[in-house]
């Protein structure tokens, strides 16, 4: 299992060169994709702050409910719904390694509904077709991950590992 302290720069290098590494090998290096994997990734995880249970425990780093490579786990989350925050108890998927977790978004993400994410030609026009696809239900998801995927701590985590 792949552990994650928030508290260590040098950490957060290795979880993000590990995921774009990943990112890369699924979707194509640099691909628009793989930048969508990543942010995603880190998103739902909370890397950049406090990594959730659901990442570091169950390597669901995409908070894809259901089951997973190693069964599922109910954990409490808060979902929109009408308009308004409800806290709601659900069945994650819980994954046996970070990587089944990254195949799992795969395949999620070869489903019908999200097609026009897969044809975007750019990460904005991706960023805005999965939030339309309803991955998820808050309305602000679209402008979290591009405020993820242009944030200065990404960007300069990326260039220390080589990959821009």
């Amino acid at each position: 299992m792949f552990t994650v302290s928030a508290s260590s720069a040098p950490a957060k290098d290795a979880y993000l060169s590990i995921l774009v590494h990943y990112a890369d090998q699924i979707y194509g290096k640099g691909s628009v994709m793989s930048k969508l994997l990543a942010a995603q990734a880190i998103l739902e995880s909370g890397l950049l702050g406090k990594p959730s249970i659901l990442a570091t425990k169950h390597n669901n780093l995409f908070g894809i409910k259901g089951k997973g490579t190693a069964g599922s786990v109910k954990l409490r989350t808060w979902e929109i719904l009408n308009g308004k925050k409800v806290w709601v108890i659900t069945a994650f998927a819980k994954n046996k390694t970070m990587y089944d977790s990254l195949l799992q978004y795969k395949n999620l993400m070869s489903k019908s509904r999200y097609q026009h994410v897969i044809e975007a030609k750019t990460f904005s026009d991706a960023a805005d077709a999965v939030y339309k696809a309803g991955y998820a239900t808050d309305p602000n998801y679209a402008s979290k991950i591009l405020s993820i995927y242009h944030g200065d701590e990404l960007q300069r985590s990326l260039e220390r590992n080589g990959f821009i």
